[in-house]
């Protein structure tokens, strides 16, 4: 449930994103304003410390990631192309309630988690 409320929130970011990038006035494409991803030279030769190791291992984990957000920005905008405002801010707003009720859903069985494990502690002396 966790991993589903994860993904839902990252989707429903970005939708978001694109929304707010098509009430823009300016009629360039949210793929086409984006930062270009930083030119990562990967060489054969063994790191000289381990320290250089983890940050290249960073800037890889960040260097994928920002390709998969892209990506996924890009097969979103190509989804709401042909729909108009009104029925992509609808979406969102059920998004959103979705998110909402999730989260308030893992609260709610956490804290009973807590309770019944407490509750069921204090009542042996």
């Amino acid at each position: 449930m966790a991993f589903a409320l994860i993904f839902l929130l990252i989707f429903t970011s970005r939708l978001d994103l694109v929304l707010a990038s098509r009430a823009d006035l300016a009629p360039v494409p949210l793929s086409a304003a984006r930062h270009p991803s930083p030119n990562i030279p990967i060489s054969s030769k063994r790191p000289r410390s381990w320290l250089r190791a983890i940050i290249a291992i960073f800037i890889s984990i960040i260097y994928f990631w920002n390709r998969v957000i892209n990506w996924l920005t890009d097969r979103l905008e190509l989804w709401v192309a042909p729909k108009d405002d009104t029925q992509i801010a609808w979406t969102l707003g059920i998004a959103w309630a979705a998110c909402g009720g999730g989260l308030a859903g893992g609260c709610l069985v956490f804290a009973k988690a807590t309770y019944v494990n407490n509750a069921f502690f204090l009542s042996f002396p």
